[in-house]
């Protein structure tokens, strides 16, 4: 899997990954998000706990509908939440095509085909 970083425009780039080692074990700070969203391609695993390491609470996310994974904050105002999503698709690329079509992991379905996809979230 490769961790990306969006920047403060909400682009990706090929060329923008995260510089810390990934491990099954991921320790988020606040200083992650410093740039924008962190964002996950193609996770080995089909599910993403968050844990908070006091008290061992936490939620687990089933992620095995989605290509793309992304966890964001508000990095300035230290907020008191993190947004967990399960993509199919990226975010802009910095010199993409604008084509739809053209974005990478979307999901591109026939005339008249239909797919369900979803994601459970349960407290651990």
């Amino acid at each position: 899997a490769i961790l990306y970083l969006v920047n403060q425009n909400g682009y990706a780039s090929p060329n923008c990954f995260y510089e810390r080692k990934m491990t099954s074990q991921f320790d988020l700070h606040y200083s992650d998000f410093e740039k924008d969203a962190l964002v996950l391609v193609e996770p080995k695993s089909k599910f993403v706990r968050l844990v908070n390491n006091q008290s061992g609470k936490g939620v687990e996310m089933d992620i095995s509908d989605f290509s793309v994974f992304a966890i964001w904050t508000v990095y300035k105002e230290n907020s008191p939440y993190l947004c967990l999503e399960p993509w199919n698709g990226m975010p802009a690329y910095q010199d993409e095509t604008g084509n739809f079509e053209d974005k990478p992991y979307v999901t591109i379905l026939e005339p008249n085909q239909s797919k369900r996809i979803g994601y459970t979230v349960k407290n651990i």
